[in-house]
């Protein structure tokens, strides 16, 4: 390998330090709302160990059906699984 070939990869490398790069969401596990209002999503990052909460304007457009299921599950406001069953009444057991 030639020098000038050695600083044809080093202007490679310097090129890349201010790309934008892009990592793939495996899961949303749960979310919460920031004191501002703003949306938070705790995510499972594809090919790596480690979550991290992140704004929901860093998570992409075509995680919105997903992105509206876990508001759900965490709120507890699923319609689709009602909170309590209405005709159903559990014991309490009695204090002495």
């Amino acid at each position: 390998m030639s020098e000038d070939d050695n600083q044809d990869s080093d202007k490679d490398d310097d090129s890349d330090k201010g790309a934008t790069q892009t990592f793939e969401v495996e899961d949303l596990l749960e979310h919460r709302v920031g004191d501002d209002g703003q949306d938070f999503f705790l995510v499972k990052w594809n090919g790596y160990t480690e979550t991290s909460w992140e704004p929901e304007g860093n998570i992409g457009s075509e995680l919105n059906s997903l992105k509206e299921a876990v508001k759900r599950r965490c709120t507890g406001s699923d319609t689709k699984q009602p909170k309590e069953k209405s005709g159903k009444k559990t014991k309490k057991e009695k204090k002495e």
